[in-house]
């Protein structure tokens, strides 16, 4: 599709801010299939099985401080990519 929309120029910020958008769209039809669930998640949960969204928001509801993490770990790897993005041309300018 690179030809449909020509040359680009996108800044390091831009390129690490919008990458996650189209990964967001191709992964959410998986988050939302159901699945057995294992161990003993199916007494937790009260059924046999259960969608990855399902489970976060069963996270959120139950144990906040675990899914204050999960919202943590997301921003800390944005600001991890944002930082290899910005450093490693610098460090290697050939890799430009």
């Amino acid at each position: 599709w690179a030809w449909v929309l020509g040359e680009v120029k996108l800044s390091v910020y831009d390129m690490v801010a919008h990458m996650p958008i189209p990964a967001f769209i191709f992964l959410m039809p998986f988050c939302l299939t159901q699945r057995r669930v294992p161990g003993e998640w199916p007494k937790v949960l009260n059924k046999d099985t259960a969608s990855d969204f399902e489970i976060l928001m069963w996270a959120s509801a139950n144990a906040p401080s675990t899914f204050v993490l999960f919202v943590l770990s997301g921003v800390f790897s944005f600001a991890c990519n944002i930082i290899q993005f910005i450093i490693v041309p610098m460090l290697f300018p050939s890799a430009t």
